[in-house]
């Protein structure tokens, strides 16, 4: 019987009433939580007077680390900077350069007539606009940082040429926020943000302090009311900029852990695990039984033994749950293994249908091409990842007169070993009577008149292009059976479609069989394919077709068979761009010399 995993009954449901995590937080509260709660209080007052200078340092650390920070962002821009004067990059270039993880905009200035007007720039609207007003009245040589309260911009400037040139990069507030914000595991709640020198707050890590004055900026107070709030801040002036940095917090934060707070906390741990200890550990130790149990059950399943099952405790509550959970998965499981195995059986017997298959079609195929008086032959088949039935045959006829090649290619319908097996039926039936029989139409009519037979009702049909080839007149003789036409390029470039009017082999019974023929020269080339050349289709759907086929055909006519098939071949894979290959390609080329 197999149990369903996916939800426990009502009862198994009703367990959890009895929660384990429930009596651990209860034991928990009453034996630890509220002395603690009640020791804190008591010790409140005696820590607090040491908040503020703690807070104090704090503050002093962060501010000394934000304002190494802004120098090593301004170094590192300096540098840039003169790389970009020292290369003179393109617009292209300058574009490229502009967006780093802190600049968003990169331009050039040039002074003329005691102003200072963009002509190079990474955004095309800046050139031209004077940016005079961002220009302090002295840059020192490692650059200035300047930020505009008007537009809310920041801007780095690097002087060259005694200052008649001026490199600028420039910065959105939101970029220069993400680089001085706190640390994300530092748990309270400090607000770090760059004033002018007129104390507006240009930049800040909390939004709702953006373009607020604070008048004890340019005091330095150490405490300040802002919003409703008491901070106490640290203020710095940053070097090499108009800018002063601030680090404030709320004055009741602390940052903080008091040491000898920890020291009594301890103590009083002690006592109490002296009260409580022993029947703490007990109630633990009984309680975690249940989960030791379904632990070895569990151990027992790693080592393959898949009877092992969780037997349930009055103690376990919620650990019953899971082992309910936990025997109906290994059910379950048993059940999918006997169904992977049976899925596993059932796949290597038809891998080795397939590998049968493979082998009947490439013993249909010809081992080496014939040679030929007079032609140079090429044929190329690749398989598809399931059996199919393409197939081609060379057989030369001997006679004193000059010899005869007779040739087919032929697709069978349908996949598999059964699509592959007809084909070998039909092979063998064309190579028999090319042998006995001199013309094509009795060689095509015997062949498909015995092939009825083998199919009756089954609807398994075949499409062939039949041909025979005189070595002494040069005359080709063919017919269509429902296959696609052969195309014979002249070697004048025209191109004629060799097919007549026939159904494919199988179907009924031949009266008899339309043929045609046709005077080969020298020059002339012939071309015969299968539907999985014509019908390789890309990722788009789109059919590689006769068209483009035909026009490849036509611009390789003046290379070798061999080379004429390859390159069709290559040409259509790298068409389909790696799509699925659904059906056999072969391909044949008969150039005569």
């Amino acid at each position: 019987m197999i149990v369903n995993p996916g939800m426990p009954n009502q009862g198994v449901m009703r367990g959890l009433s009895g929660s384990l995590a429930f009596r651990i937080l209860l034991i928990e509260t009453i034996l630890l939580v509220i002395p603690l709660l009640i020791f804190a209080g008591l010790m409140y007052y005696e820590d607090s007077r040491l908040q503020a200078k703690d807070n104090r340092f704090t503050l002093q650390l962060i501010l000394h680390g934000k304002g190494e920070l802004i120098e090593e962002v301004m170094d590192r821009e300096s540098d840039f900077l003169k790389y970009v004067n020292k290369v003179r990059p393109s617009q292209s270039k300058l574009q490229f350069l502009a967006d780093r993880d802190l600049s968003t905009e990169l331009f050039h200035l040039a002074k003329k007539d005691g102003k200072y007007i963009c002509d190079e720039a990474s955004l095309p609207e800046l050139v031209g606009r004077d940016y005079s007003e961002i220009i302090p009245e002295e840059i020192v040589g490692n650059g200035a940082l300047f930020g505009n309260s008007e537009t809310n911009r920041f801007y780095f400037l690097q002087s060259f040429s005694q200052g008649e040139e001026i490199w600028v990069t420039g910065f959105s507030p939101k970029r220069l926020t993400d680089k001085l914000s706190i640390e994300k595991n530092v748990p309270y709640p400090t607000v770090i943000s760059l004033l002018s020198d007129s104390g507006t707050v240009l930049l800040s890590t909390d939004t709702t302090w953006q373009k607020w004055h604070l008048p004890s900026a340019r005091e330095k107070e150490e405490q300040f009311s802002f919003l409703g709030e008491n901070y106490v801040g640290e203020f710095e002036k940053i070097p090499r900029s108009n800018l002063l940095l601030l680090v404030a917090a709320p004055r009741h934060t602390n940052f903080v852990d008091i040491p000898y707070f920890l020291a009594k906390m301890v103590i009083l741990l002690l006592i109490i695990l002296v009260i409580g200890g022993g029947a703490t550990i007990w109630l633990t130790v009984r309680l975690g039984k249940p989960l030791r149990n379904l632990c070895a059950a569990m151990e027992r399943i790693r080592l393959a033994d898949m009877s092992a099952r969780y037997i349930p405790d009055r103690m376990g509550f919620e650990i019953n749950v899971v082992g309910t959970i936990f025997n109906a998965m290994i059910v379950s499981l048993n059940d999918f293994i006997y169904r992977i195995r049976k899925e596993k059986a059932a796949k290597e017997a038809f891998e080795r249908e397939l590998m049968i298959g493979q082998e009947v079609q490439n013993s249909i195929l010809p081992k080496e091409l014939p040679s030929f008086p007079g032609l140079d032959i090429a044929a190329r088949f690749i398989s598809a990842k399931e059996v199919g039935g393409d197939f081609y045959d060379f057989l030369v006829r001997p006679s004193q007169d000059g010899d005869r090649l007779f040739f087919a290619i032929a697709d069978t319908a349908g996949k598999g070993i059964y699509a592959c097996l007809y084909s070998l039926t039909v092979r063998s039936m064309l190579r028999s009577y090319g042998e006995i029989h001199e013309d094509l139409e009795t060689i095509t009519k015997e062949t498909n008149n015995l092939f009825c037979l083998d199919t009756g009702d089954s609807g398994v049909f075949v499409t062939a292009w039949l041909a025979f080839y005189d070595e002494k007149t040069r005359e080709l003789s063919f017919s269509n059976c429902g296959h696609f036409p052969a195309y014979l390029l002249r070697a004048n470039g025209t191109i004629e479609k060799l097919t007549t009017e026939g159904m494919a082999l199988g179907v009924e019974k031949f009266d008899e069989v339309q043929t045609s023929s046709v005077q080969l020269n020298s020059g002339d080339s012939l071309l015969l394919f299968t539907d999985g050349v014509v019908e390789a289709h890309n990722g788009e759907m789109k059919m590689f077709g006769e068209k483009q086929l035909m026009e490849s055909f036509k611009k390789r006519k003046e290379l070798k068979a061999k080379q004429i098939v390859d390159e069709l071949i290559e040409e259509v894979a790298f068409f389909a761009g790696g799509s699925p290959q659904y059906d056999d390609l072969t391909l044949i080329v008969i150039k005569v010399d």
